[in-house]
């Protein structure tokens, strides 16, 4: 069995693997020169998936951020105090505190796809609550 690398460079599994052929299978799917862009370890994917991530993270702490911009238009909305801004922004970030923890637990103990689906529904039915 053959294979070509992306970099031109023909293998037959044997000569990449460092154990001389006798198990080490990921070996012969990496080049020995380098890693290609399509390795998740590749320094190109890395950078990409930290800047997704730093993305992500600015928007989902946006409404720590917008909440005190708004404090002016808050209190002439809704004819509140700057007490009582504070004490919205104060009880935001306590919530924060407490539930950050808990979903970060069950984001490493449950399957991805189920927590998403639950907390997107518990938003969408908090946000309906909150209308």
């Amino acid at each position: 069995m053959r294979d070509t690398f992306t970099n031109g460079q023909v293998c037959s599994g044997n000569e990449a693997s460092s154990d001389g052929g006798k198990g080490n299978v990921l070996a012969a799917f990496f080049p020995p020169d380098g890693r290609s862009n399509d390795d998740p370890t590749s320094e190109k994917t890395t950078t990409n998936n930290l800047a997704l991530l730093a993305m992500c993270n600015v928007l989902e702490f946006l409404d720590f951020t917008i909440l005190p911009g708004m404090a002016r238009a808050l209190q002439q909305e809704f004819n509140a105090t700057l007490s009582d801004i504070g004490t919205l922004y104060l009880c935001q970030s306590l919530i924060g505190c407490v539930v950050m923890p808990i979903w970060g637990t069950l984001g490493d103990r449950m399957p991805r796809k189920v927590l998403l689906i639950a907390a997107s529904l518990l938003w969408g039915v908090f946000t309906i609550g909150c209308a």
